[in-house]
């Protein structure tokens, strides 16, 4: 199935190659190459041509991993696979591959353990099985949330998620991981905040499709106040020889990034002016046909909250909440401790503060949330002064 749907892909892809360590690996970690898929398909079948970049890479040293790829720009010249994808079921009559991404990647491909600030996620597995460790909104402070490396709408954990090192994040004991492992032909629903740590555990191909909901325009300003911070931060607090940027993102201007909560504050008030917030899902969707993870800061638009979701499907099964000593068993079982992720700090004292540290008390979404409690409140207020002379 991987070969007869993928090899006629008008488009290449970027594939991300990671040696393979025992620690989660980070985007900054990665060689970027771009290949097509089914250079992909034939170098993890240890079939790749000599001419293909991915011929130098061994796949017993190194895991291969392709993400956000937009169905409708790499099968564009076979649309019939974009009507193969449907969403229907779930309660999303005109939702199909046009409106979807798609993750490849061979066996050990994995993300760090973060979360996603705008909108649900559902993820349809095509081939090949996926493990998910996922955690509630409510254990952010036993997650250790840090925004280095910066990407707009992901919000990393510190942990080492399959090792951690529980002298450094003692807090990580009173998490509560739900873990599933997703087989071909299995949807997983991920509420909006739900932290995610996600594995392949053999060559595997994801579908999924993002859902906006009416909270998202908050969420759309606490981003660009947390972009605002950094624009000002890293260039001037950044190391030498730190990647405090995911190589995927870029800061733009301090006048843009104002601009972008002007924006954003206006069409806050206005949707709490008219208390209500909602469009035709195919408003998600951009001119091109993309539907991207991230709307960015100034697109708009939503469904109705994802309770419309789960209310469509009466059969869906809740994943089930580990205790840690159930999880401690899955993933570390001979309880040996290791260093956190590497790189993570920027000094090596123990006595001395790391300045990631110092960032990312400014951008701790606590702090973020406190910054647009009291803006939206100011903006709001004088708004309807504004309104009244």
């Amino acid at each position: 199935m991987l070969q007869l749907s993928l090899e006629n892909a008008s488009e290449y892809s970027f594939f991300c190659l990671y040696l393979r360590t025992a620690e989660p690996r980070w985007e900054r970690d990665a060689d970027y190459i771009r290949c097509s898929l089914q250079e992909f398909y034939d170098w993890v079948n240890e079939t790749a041509c000599k001419e293909s970049l991915l011929a130098s890479y061994n796949p017993s040293t190194h895991w291969c991993y392709s993400s956000y790829n937009y169905m409708s720009k790499v099968f564009e010249s076979i649309p019939h696979i974009l009507q193969v994808v449907d969403w229907k079921t779930f309660g999303f009559e005109n939702r199909q591959g046009k409106e979807s991404t798609f993750w490849v990647g061979s066996s050990g491909a994995h993300t760090p353990c973060h979360q996603d600030t705008y909108g649900c996620n559902l993820v349809a597995q095509v081939c090949g099985r996926k493990r998910w460790v996922l955690f509630p909104p409510e254990d952010v402070a036993n997650l250790y949330p840090t925004r280095i490396p910066y990407e707009e709408s992901s919000i990393f954990s510190e942990v080492n998620i399959t090792c951690p090192d529980l002298s450094k994040h003692s807090k990580f004991r009173n998490a509560h991981p739900h873990v599933i492992t997703l087989q071909p032909g299995e949807v997983l629903f991920v509420p909006k905040l739900w932290w995610h740590f996600v594995e392949c555990l053999e060559p595997s191909i994801s579908v999924n499709t993002w859902i906006e909901l009416p909270s998202d325009e908050e969420s759309r300003l606490n981003e660009a106040i947390v972009r605002t911070l950094m624009t000002a931060l890293v260039p001037v607090y950044q190391p030498d020889g730190m990647k405090w940027i995911n190589p995927t993102e870029e800061l733009v201007s301090s006048e843009e990034t104002v601009h972008y909560i002007h924006v954003v504050l206006n069409n806050l008030c206005n949707q709490r002016e008219k208390n209500a917030f909602t469009c035709d899902m195919m408003q998600q969707v951009g001119s091109d046909g993309r539907c991207g993870k991230k709307r960015k800061l100034l697109e708009t638009g939503a469904t109705s909250s994802y309770e419309d979701v789960t209310s469509e499907c009466a059969w869906m099964t809740e994943v089930p909440s580990l205790s840690f000593t159930e999880f401690q068993k899955m993933f570390f079982g001979n309880g040996k401790e290791r260093n956190s992720l590497e790189g993570i700090s920027c000094s090596s004292s123990k006595t001395e503060v790391p300045l990631k540290d110092v960032i990312n008390c400014f951008v701790h979404p606590d702090v973020i949330q406190c910054v647009v409690d009291k803006l939206t409140n100011l903006f709001i207020c004088t708004s309807s002064e504004t309104s009244k002379v």
